[in-house]
């Protein structure tokens, strides 16, 4: 993977709270998501389960998702593909 830097530990908390379901909106997210770099993100959805993987994939903007797509093993870019 890419060197990353380090995200804001404030921005992978919320991240981490809006997957689990806790009442951050999509526009606040993507705020979020913008100040974790991609290999960040990458690592991220690899760790998560399909559902929480496709939602956070979809939120990325188009050079982000291709970025990170690019990051992640071939299983995963196989599951956010599909989907």
């Amino acid at each position: 993977m890419a060197e990353s830097t380090q995200p804001p530990d404030d921005a992978m908390q919320r991240l981490q709270e809006f997957l689990e379901g806790h009442g951050y909106d999509l526009s606040t997210m993507k705020n979020v998501l913008e100040v974790i770099h991609p290999a960040d993100l990458a690592y991220l959805i690899e760790d998560l389960g399909l559902e929480e993987k496709i939602k956070l994939f979809e939120m990325l903007g188009p050079e982000t998702a291709a970025t990170v797509l690019s990051e992640v093993d071939p299983r995963t870019q196989a599951e956010l593909v599909e989907h």
